[in-house]
């Protein structure tokens, strides 16, 4: 049985970086990623309408504006900076970032940084 299956109220939500000529990567490491949320409600915040099954598509000012919380967030974006990112924090219980830069600051519970020059 998944640990993660064991949350009440299980909801997750993506942050990620797609526009017009970027961002296939960003989308594709998300929705490998969201396999481990089986059994979660699933959110992708975007100015983009992606059509995804099992996933919802809210713009990032709905997310502000909502009243509803999530159990993770993940992000994979790099247009999302550490104020941003405290902002989200506000309302997720455990925030992951995936990135691959080494000299900003983050605001989250989990990163996941494969650049070699990282410190730790």
């Amino acid at each position: 049985m998944n640990l993660l299956n064991t949350y009440k109220n299980n909801r997750v939500i993506f942050f990620v970086d797609l526009d017009k000529t970027n961002g296939l990567g960003h989308l594709k490491r998300i929705i490998k990623f969201s396999l481990i949320f089986d059994k979660f409600e699933k959110t992708i915040i975007s100015e983009k309408k992606i059509k995804l099954s099992n996933f919802k598509t809210i713009s990032l000012k709905n997310f502000y504006k909502k009243k509803k919380y999530y159990n993770f967030g993940v992000i994979d974006n790099y247009n999302i900076d550490f104020e941003t990112e405290k902002k989200i924090k506000s309302k997720v219980f455990k925030l992951i970032s995936i990135d691959d830069n080494y000299d900003r600051k983050y605001c989250c519970d989990f990163l996941i940084n494969y650049n070699p020059l990282i410190n730790k």
